[in-house]
């Protein structure tokens, strides 16, 4: 047990300081979900209030102290017993998580410009909050059951095993099923969702996404519907994944990729992470193959499909808990967190929309350092008015 949670201390310092492995993030956010009290706690130790008390904490740091006390208090861990699992963790936070944090804030920020973000707010946003895990599954016969409501379930779907469990839905073939029988999963506004398929293969839903799928794979192919951004982790198989969006067809046998069909977005983008992937244009023969950190990018404008090198880190942070925007629009920027945020925008002057700024912060914080950063650009300013944004240009 001990051992476990100071490997949980351990994420938690490398997820502050933006080292985090893919795989250290999934094992962070399943330990989050595996209950509240561990999703509270998460929350206090990332408060961005915290970093003045790091910053302190750095210069009487010795990192050799720090791990000879811990060790100490090892050897009474019996008598931890009768306290709860935030004593315990407070505990293990002053001895050694805090300055796991303190050093990895500072050195990460002494080499990485991240942002040029205030840390402390100076006015609280209350009516716009961060997402949740929230969806909404619908079954075939047409019965929805919201997923942000409902407890943990096991049922059954033409032979079809289906799990929740926290914030994953899970798939397990359950007996031979002939005929294809299929769900949807829908993520609203300010929410997020993780599925399991029944061949293993794990999708990530961002917000405004809808996914179709079988509840079993039957045939040579698998193939699944997306409308909106979804991040695959493809189970390998000698039957190729299909993913179908409106405009485009991309197809895998075992590989990781995000893709970005937003209608209302300028381009759907398939960014590959590893493996290799083929996109087609539907109704065309156009296709186009593309390798690790590249991206097939369609422009719904123009009808060209092009390939581009792309740094993946910022396409696909949204899925590590992240927002990570390089040079994007304003427009295209407030469009991505309205999803996430659930507000909605007012340009008063549209000039601005137009307007590129570069930025990363944390998926889960609150909204108010992204807007104090646009206002210290001195180009923009920024009123919220309920679940509303009113943007307009400093003259």
């Amino acid at each position: 047990m001990l051992q476990e949670e100071f490997d949980i201390a351990n994420l938690i310092a490398r997820f502050i300081a933006r080292n985090i492995t893919d795989k250290e993030l999934i094992d962070l956010k399943l330990w989050k979900e595996a209950s509240q009290e561990n999703n509270s706690l998460f929350e206090k130790l990332i408060r961005p209030e915290h970093y003045d008390r790091f910053q302190w904490m750095a210069s009487q740091y010795d990192a050799q102290e720090a791990w000879n006390t811990f060790q100490k208090r090892l050897l009474v861990q019996k008598k931890w017993k009768y306290y709860s699992i935030f004593t315990r963790w407070y505990y293990y936070a002053a001895i050694l998580l805090l300055p796991l944090l303190v050093v990895y804030f500072i050195r990460q920020q002494s080499v990485q410009d991240n942002c040029l973000m205030s840390i402390e707010n100076k006015e609280t946003v209350t009516t716009i909050t961060p997402g949740s895990s929230k969806a909404i599954l619908t079954m075939a016969d047409g019965l929805q059951v919201d997923l942000d409501q409902s407890e943990a379930f096991e049922l059954e779907e033409k032979g079809a095993k289906i799990n929740k469990d926290s914030s994953v839905l899970k798939y397990e073939s359950a007996t031979s099923i002939q005929e294809e029988v299929y769900n949807q999963l829908y993520v609203p506004k300010g929410g997020e969702y993780s599925l399991v398929l029944n061949e293993g293969t794990k999708v990530y839903l961002n917000a405004m996404t809808t996914l179709r799928f079988p509840v079993h794979f039957t045939g040579n192919e698998r193939r699944v519907e997306l409308q909106g951004e979804a991040y695959f982790e493809v189970s390998p198989s000698d039957k190729p994944f299909i993913v179908q969006t409106k405009e485009t067809t991309v197809e895998v046998l075992g590989t990781t990729f995000n893709i970005s069909s937003y209608t209302q977005d300028e381009f759907t983008r398939t960014t590959l992470v590893s493996g290799r992937v083929k996109v087609s244009l539907n109704g065309s023969n156009e296709s186009v193959f593309i390798a690790p950190s590249q991206q097939a990018a369609f422009n719904h404008k123009t009808g060209r499909l092009s390939v581009l090198e792309v740094d993946i880190s910022s396409d696909i942070a949204w899925k590590n808990g992240l927002f990570y925007f390089k040079d994007w629009r304003l427009e295209d920027i407030m469009t991505c967190l309205s999803r996430w945020y659930d507000f909605d925008i007012t340009y008063s002057d549209k000039e601005i929309m137009n307007y590129r700024f570069g930025c990363k912060f944390d998926r889960y914080g609150k909204i108010t350092p992204i807007l104090e950063l646009l206002e210290k650009t001195n180009k923009i300013s920024a009123k919220v008015n309920g679940k509303t944004i009113v943007l307009k240009g400093r003259n």
